[in-house]
């Protein structure tokens, strides 16, 4: 039997193996505040808490590896990345257990179709070397999106590709042209073995056809020899389709679309009212009275 709070209701003094273990969320939107903070003394206490109950905690993000570090510089070898929207995954400890790249001519491609029919497009390449940037971008969006690329650089045009392997492309578009360019730029590109995500805030992702943030759980979940019923997620985009409707307990936050609400199986608070951590603590809580 599964309450809301997601774990099996054990008997006064008993461990069972379906348990949570794992719990993952996105980042933007769901644990960081819309300042891009978080109650960093609180989420300790609960670290140290998850890791006594032997939880593992999982940063799952469109951001890069590089970008996620930063936010959690206080914590090192305790917390696994599913970075890049599952482009890359990381463990506690460092190592590097996926990496998966766009081919660079489909980039080249996508690239060339968006100059020729989406000219006022913003867009961003991660590769494994760096992030790029265009030079035209204005200066009143470089602080935001340079925020998001620790390690990167300006170029006059992204065409020619650098000598690089890209985990994706990030497209910075006005919020109501982001259905149409999905629908258009997928169909266009449909043999082309890419995907595209709404990662929320007027941004399109694409990425590898196999890539996502639920298959990139899935790594860390045969790692550690866990379960999927063990996961609880937290997600309010796109992005995060996949591993909300994989996890066994999976939360939508209150500022998310209704689309997004529909698939998750619970609901918490906004994560500007620390929805992710007040989740987390009523969950932990909870176990530490049935102990």
């Amino acid at each position: 039997m599964h309450t809301p709070l997601g774990f099996c209701t054990p008997l006064k003094g008993k461990r069972l193996d379906c348990m949570i273990k794992l719990i993952a969320t996105d980042m933007d939107g769901t644990f960081l505040r819309s300042d891009k903070t978080y109650d960093k003394a609180r989420f300790s206490s609960l670290l140290t808490l998850m890791e006594k109950y032997d939880i593992k905690f999982v940063a799952a993000s469109g951001n890069l590896y590089d970008q996620l570090l930063l936010n959690f510089l206080e914590y090192p070898n305790r917390i696994a990345y599913v970075a890049e929207n599952g482009g890359r995954v990381i463990d506690q400890d460092g190592t590097l257990l996926k990496e998966t790249y766009l081919s660079n001519d489909t980039v080249a491609a996508v690239l060339s179709y968006l100059y020729q029919n989406y000219p006022e497009t913003l867009i961003s390449l991660s590769g494994e070397k760096r992030s790029y940037l265009e030079r035209r971008t204005p200066i009143n969006r470089r602080t935001e999106l340079e925020y998001y690329m620790p390690n990167f650089i300006y170029k006059d045009h992204l065409l020619p590709l650098d000598d690089d392997r890209y985990f994706q492309m990030t497209l910075w578009v006005n919020e109501n042209l982001v259905s149409e360019m999905l629908l258009d730029i997928s169909e266009h590109f449909k043999n082309h073995h890419i995907r595209l995500t709404s990662s929320g805030f007027g941004c399109i992702d694409v990425l590898p056809a196999d890539v996502n943030k639920a298959d990139g759980i899935a790594i860390l979940l045969e790692k550690w020899g866990l379960k999927q019923d063990q996961v609880m997620v937290f997600g309010d985009g796109g992005n995060d389709v996949e591993m909300l409707r994989a996890a066994n307990i999976s939360y939508a936050m209150s500022n998310a679309p209704e689309e997004i609400k529909a698939i998750a199986k619970y609901q918490t608070v906004s994560n500007d009212q620390d929805g992710v951590l007040e989740t987390i603590e009523n969950f932990l809580h909870k176990m530490s009275d049935n102990e």
